[in-house]
């Protein structure tokens, strides 16, 4: 599935991705991409969604009932993104997935397994996207597009820290939360790091009273 030797030895071991390897941090990774897609075909619209609620706290609403699945075209066979250029021709339903669907086309040269791909239905993939004036494509790209947004750092820090944690920050918890998006920017926004400081951190350590 990456593509990459077999390890020798017992046990797991850690492995690195040769540079021209499509991956790349955790949006290139099997269990993401196939968590945010359906049981056989991508979903741009579910990886864009995830991008936007769990890595930018941008809260996306559900839509509306009785919204049709995406169709065929009767001029032959399409890719997904092709049938969503189309689905998104409605001003209706461009309102919210402008905000999604550029993100998640990014991804599609990957399946809905997160295996990589080229080509779907028997035509070359497009994962050229533009995002707020910003040209990108694949995981990696997406990804530099994200660490240089300023609400990236704090969102993913604050959905580590509640998840560790088990509860919402409160006020008088904000300057350990702050101090966990400084050491998370100096660290190259890499997760290893982060995660260390969270478990060090007197948030994870400690309990508070009545709790």
């Amino acid at each position: 599935l990456y593509g990459l030797p077999p390890v020798e030895g017992p046990g797991h071991q850690p492995v690195h991705l040769p540079p021209d390897n499509p991956r790349g941090g955790l949006l290139g990774t099997a269990g993401i991409l196939a968590l945010n897609a359906h049981n056989t075909v991508t979903s741009p619209t579910l990886r864009g969604k995830f991008i936007q609620n769990t890595l930018l706290c941008f809260d996306i609403p559900p839509p509306p009932p009785g919204i049709p699945q995406l169709s065929d075209s009767e001029d032959g066979p399409e890719t997904t993104r092709q049938k969503l250029e189309r689905h998104r021709s409605d001003p209706s339903c461009n309102g919210c997935h402008q905000f999604m669907d550029p993100l998640g086309v990014s991804l599609e040269n990957f399946d809905a397994i997160g295996a990589f791909r080229t080509t779907e239905a028997g035509l070359a993939i497009d994962a050229r996207a533009v995002f707020e004036g910003q040209t990108f494509e694949g995981p990696r790209q997406l990804g530099e597009l994200l660490r240089e947004r300023p609400e990236f750092a704090e969102c993913v820090v604050r959905q580590l820290y509640r998840h560790g944690t088990g509860h919402l920050e409160a006020r008088e918890e904000e300057r350990a939360v702050q101090a966990l998006v400084e050491a998370f920017a100096d660290a190259g926004h890499r997760f290893r790091p982060l995660l260390l400081a969270l478990v060090m951190s007197d948030g994870f350590r400690l309990t508070r009273e009545g709790e």
